[in-house]
């Protein structure tokens, strides 16, 4: 079955220590690693080949041999098998090709083993082969590194493709000033008191670029129908609390709610039901729905592996942003600060809850504030400040939108859209 296979690897190492003069190196560790070969010799023989040129020393048959600790008899059968190391690249890429092809018949022999046993959760064993599939997808080393040339078509095609697509993940005129709009790829962390209103923001945000865009919003604090009533709460002005059970609804509100309706159904948005949530879920269902963006509401309350919550967290942070990169997607991560903001008047970075990761990894940090002690009378709006105190890509500073708290509004006062208008999450 690997017969093929175990020529090209043996081809492939005869070539490296024909290149005595390391041309076709750097190409060569693009493509493959010591874990692509089956042959133990020949991952052997090639790992010792790495370790000896990145010490800077001689990489040949006799220096290779005796670093990896191989026989005569293989070194010797190995020298004259390839003529020539202008065809290793080739021969490298068979070599990528069949390990991907075994270790996909590995991640299938698994999952068709594990669905047979009743003792398992399907979903947990669907989950974990969907991360498995992404890192092994993400392990394909070639284009890892882009010469001068490539860069330039890599930005220009990326430049073209946001182009056709329109701009950014557009929300608040301000702080899409801030952020250049949500872009693919790039984590965003919102982070607040508990009360402050990162949900509602979250929602609001969620379904402003829902109008054009496929969103997830995965919610392990709130049911699908409290989300919901969020949005409907936005549209129509009846506060959301009375639509969840907490007061009357007049004849004329209940036909408001019908005309939103449409409005709602409208939306691109998808959101779990299921409250029991980790990373590789959310990378499952955004992808069963198409999602261009995901919201995850908050990072917190997802499950994930480690001894604290300091090691768990730290965990789902890199997770969060490795999905993030692999799914293309802008990944808006809702956060917690710790017990000791609430002694301070101005929470800053080094107070998110949990791990000093999600700061690390996030490429933008908004951190969220409002008076609490002088709440506004119902109907009337409160200051909501965003204070972008992370911005890889950009300034830093802060920006205040009007928040209406009972239904769900947010309107940004002070940055305007193309018609000299102020922009408000609703409409």
């Amino acid at each position: 079955m690997y017969e093929n296979a175990y020529f090209n690897e043996r081809y492939v190492i005869s070539a490296i220590l024909y290149d005595e003069k390391g041309r076709f190196w750097p190409e060569i560790r693009e493509i493959i690693g010591g874990d692509d070969f089956i042959s133990e010799d020949c991952k052997a023989l090639f790992r010792a080949a790495c370790e000896l040129l990145d010490a800077g020393k001689a990489v040949n048959a006799a220096t290779v041999r005796a670093k990896a600790g191989a026989s005569l008899e293989t070194v010797k059968e190995l020298v004259n098998l390839a003529p020539t190391a202008a065809n290793i690249r080739s021969y490298a890429e068979l070599v990528r090709k069949e390990s991907l092809r075994r270790k996909a018949r590995e991640i299938g022999e698994e999952l068709t083993q594990a669905a047979g046993e009743e003792s398992t959760d399907p979903l947990q064993t669907l989950t974990e082969t969907a991360r498995r599939l992404d890192d092994l997808t993400a392990e394909k080393r070639s284009g890892a590194l882009l010469s001068g040339d490539e860069l330039v078509f890599s930005f220009f095609t990326e430049f073209e493709e946001r182009q056709k697509k329109g701009a950014a993940f557009r929300t608040f005129p301000m702080l899409d000033r801030f952020t250049g709009g949500f872009q693919p790829g790039r984590m965003y962390i919102f982070a607040a008191r508990p009360g402050v209103g990162k949900s509602a923001l979250g929602v609001a945000l969620a379904q402003m670029l829902a109008k054009k865009r496929r969103v997830l919003y995965v919610s392990a604090e709130m049911s699908p129908e409290e989300i919901t009533a969020r949005i409907f709460s936005s549209y129509t002005g009846v506060p959301y609390a009375r639509l969840l059970g907490g007061g009357e609804v007049t004849t004329q509100q209940t036909g408001e709610l019908a005309a939103a309706s449409a409005q709602v159904q409208g939306l691109k948005l998808t959101i779990n039901r299921t409250a029991k949530i980790d990373v590789a879920k959310i990378g499952v269902w955004a992808r069963q729905c198409g999602a261009e963006c995901v919201f995850v509401d908050h990072v917190g309350l997802l499950e994930g592996a480690g001894k604290s919550e300091y090691e768990r967290l730290t965990a789902i942070s890199v997770e969060l942003k490795r999905l993030a990169r692999v799914l293309h997607v802008p990944m808006i991560v809702q956060s917690q600060f710790n017990r000791t903001a609430a002694m301070s008047d101005n929470p800053g970075l080094h107070q998110l809850r949990g791990t000093g990761a999600l700061e690390q990894d996030a490429d933008v940090c908004v951190l969220l504030s409002r008076n609490m002690d002088n709440p506004p009378r119902p109907g009337e709006p409160q200051d909501f400040t965003l204070h972008i105190a992370k911005n890889r890509h950009g300034r830093t500073g802060e920006m205040v939108l009007a928040y209406y708290r009972n239904v769900n509004r947010f309107i940004d006062i002070n940055g305007t859209n193309k018609h000299d208008l102020s922009v408000n999450s609703w409409q």
